[in-house]
This record gives structure tokens, C-alpha cells and sequence, in this order.
């Protein structure tokens, strides 16, 4: 395989990881994405520079990730308050609180279901226990 010896410009490489980042995202591991690069496309390059424009791309599905986990999250926290604005409006308080219930597991306000004990056991229920007890 011949591989480019030049300088490419940093739009050729964001090309290039673009090109890529389906392979990425798809789960394609280095050899495959390898063998696919050397393929289908115009450019090959040595191992460790796809090695980099890989991990590019695994930067860009972080980065569309927390977008895309912020969004979900702010789209769910104004739904249920509609919710449970509605069903306040309407008079149905047992409907608002179950939403307020879920408003709070949301925003993370719910005390946990688990308690841990100091040698790392996850026992739902038991609360200062020794592991002797156990």
C-alpha cells in the first residue's frame, strides 16, 4: 500500500475523518477500517496516522454524544413539567406527584435504593451492617 508522504491540509484530514467516522461509529475495529480505507478511498496513509484520524473520530462521537445527552435530558425535564403541570391544572394530584416522582429521579433528588457498606457490599435494606453480621 502506498502511503502519503506529504502534508495535508487540516481540511483534507477533517475530510478524511469524516470519511471515516461512519466505520467508527459502526464499530469497525482498526483492521477493518483499515482495509476499508486502502478500498474505497483515495488516500492511504500509515497505520499511526489512521491510528490518529480514528481517534478523531471517536472524539467526535464524544462531543455529538454529551450534545445529544444534554439535549435528551433537557427535552425530558420540560415534557414532565408539562406533565405535571397539566395534571395539576386538571386537578389530579396523585397523576402530578407520580410526575413530580420522576421530575426528581431526573435531577437525581431521590435518595439512593442501595446502601454501601465499608467493604464495598451493595445490600438493598440493611444499613449498618458489619460484614461479621452478614
Amino acid at each position: 500500500m502506498a502511503t502519503d508522504q506529504v502534508h495535508v491540509s487540516k481540511a483534507e484530514r477533517l475530510r478524511r475523518v469524516m470519511e471515516i467516522y461512519p466505520l467508527v461509529v459502526d464499530g469497525l475495529a482498526f483492521a477493518q477500517i483499515k482495509e476499508v480505507t486502502s478500498k474505497k478511498f483515495s488516500w492511504s496513509v500509515p497505520d499511526r496516522t489512521l491510528q490518529r484520524y480514528i481517534a478523531q473520530a471517536n472524539a467526535l462521537v464524544a462531543e455529538q454524544a454529551s450534545y445529544v445527552r444534554a439535549e435528551k435530558f433537557a427535552q425530558a425535564a420540560a415534557f414532565l413539567e408539562r406533565l405535571r403541570t397539566r395534571a395539576a391544572i386538571a386537578g389530579d394530584i396523585t397523576r402530578a406527584l407520580a410526575v413530580q416522582c420522576e421530575l426528581d429521579r431526573l435531577y437525581g433528588l431521590l435518595a439512593p435504593d442501595k446502601h454501601e457498606l465499608a467493604g464495598g457490599l451493595a445490600l438493598k435494606g440493611y444499613v449498618n451492617l458489619d460484614e461479621e453480621e452478614l
